[in-house]
């Protein structure tokens, strides 16, 4: 669902405001797959992609103690987290990052956006 005009405008605004009362930098590193001779699969890192900034927003402790649930390739994930950045943000699934805590970040799918954010859910692991 895409946000009308002048709405799609404020709230592309109010989303910018919102990452910046907590921004984190980050260079995403692209996932690509690559089918060997075999016919099996390998997933290697691709070009780090150019740095931009998001709002990372922990889910990791709900009240009711449980983490929203994803099933992805068939594989029931936990999300850990959102990655929030603005509508023009560059995010695809697999991609991921080592945050300044150690941990490794992976986008394990993409929410929708409504044409005035770029959302994606995140777990993380370490």
């Amino acid at each position: 669902m895409t946000t009308p005009g002048k709405v799609l405008v404020i709230q592309r605004e109010m989303t910018k405001t919102y990452i910046a009362q907590d921004p984190t930098t980050i260079s995403l590193i692209p996932t690509v797959k690559t089918h060997t001779d075999s016919g099996s699969q390998v997933e290697e890192d691709g070009p780090v992609r150019a740095p931009q900034t998001f709002k990372l927003i922990s889910i990791e402790f709900t009240p009711q103690g449980t983490n929203p649930r994803i099933t992805v390739d068939g594989v029931e994930r936990i999300i850990g987290f959102y990655l929030l950045g603005e509508w023009s943000a560059i995010v695809e699934p697999g991609d991921h990052w080592v945050g300044d805590d150690g941990r490794r970040y992976t986008v394990i799918a993409m929410m929708d956006g409504h044409g005035y954010e770029t959302k994606a859910a995140v777990e993380a692991h370490g």
